[in-house]
């Protein structure tokens, strides 16, 4: 065999060894799940995920971020979760939060997750919520649970007040306390209750109105057609027929006549 055909065959025997290493290779990767989903850490049991270790060698306030959870959970029936990340390089904040109250709170509607990311070097939003944001199917006024635009503007509220320190541990506990704050003023206000009675009531009130306009009305218009109809009659006295003279009132004779209608119509 000459030495280029040696060569050439080299070169296909190792090109045959490659793509059969690769088809080897190909179905073992593919059966790795990378979704975000896959990775997400379970739900924390004091509802605090600290992936930025802010919290590591501060327990004290910890504990009072979870004391904060807990009491927005008691007295609202709100399960709200606080998630803290460095960095957050496979997405977005914003899909972070929605990735973790799908994995938390999963269909659940009386729930909020915060998550905040610590990065200064990352441009844009670093702290997002996900909350129940409704389907357009149910009422705005389900009972316990907070409309969008109105948990929207707690958040926001929540967001722009401004911490006594810059220690990251104390600003995540401002941020929560005002989303309690909120959440405490919005439920402050009792809503509008609509009892069967009630609307029973509403309902009889409004057709007696109706009942007594509609009478009214009729009562107007037989009056002033029974005093079209007088105006059109006459009588004679004594009860003979004597016909107007030159358009007097008194025919000769004995006899006069009464019209009830008024002087400025005759004709």
């Amino acid at each position: 065999m000459k030495p280029w055909s040696a060569k050439i065959v080299s070169r296909l025997f190792s090109m045959m060894m490659l793509l059969a290493s690769c088809c080897l290779v190909i179905p073992a990767v593919a059966q790795i799940d990378l979704s975000p989903e896959k990775v997400l850490p379970a739900a924390p049991p004091n509802h605090v995920l600290d992936q930025a270790d802010v919290f590591r060698e501060k327990p004290e306030q910890l504990a009072e971020l979870s004391a904060t959870l807990a009491s927005i959970q008691q007295k609202h029936g709100y399960q709200v979760y606080f998630a803290v990340y460095y960095n957050i390089l496979d997405g977005s904040v914003q899909g972070r939060a929605d990735e973790l109250y799908r994995a938390w709170l999963k269909e659940e509607k009386r729930g909020l997750v915060i998550v905040i990311q610590r990065d200064p070097a990352v441009d844009g939003q670093n702290v997002a919520a996900s909350y129940f944001q409704g389907t357009g199917l149910e009422r705005d006024s389900e009972p316990g649970v907070i409309p969008d635009r109105e948990m929207n503007g707690i958040i926001r509220a929540a967001l722009g007040k401004r911490a006594d320190s810059s220690d990251p541990a104390v600003r995540c506990n401002a941020v929560l306390a005002g989303v309690e704050e909120g959440m405490d003023d919005y439920f402050a206000i009792a809503p509008a209750k609509w009892s069967d009675a009630a609307n029973l009531k509403m309902m009889a009130v409004l057709l007696g109105v109706i009942a007594v306009l509609a009478i009214g009305g009729w009562l107007v218009w037989r009056r002033l057609n029974a005093s079209e109809e007088k105006s059109q009659q006459y009588f004679t006295f004594p009860m003979v027929d004597v016909a107007q003279r030159l358009g007097a009132p008194y025919g000769g004779g004995w006899g006069s006549e009464k019209r009830f209608q008024p002087s400025s119509s005759k004709k």
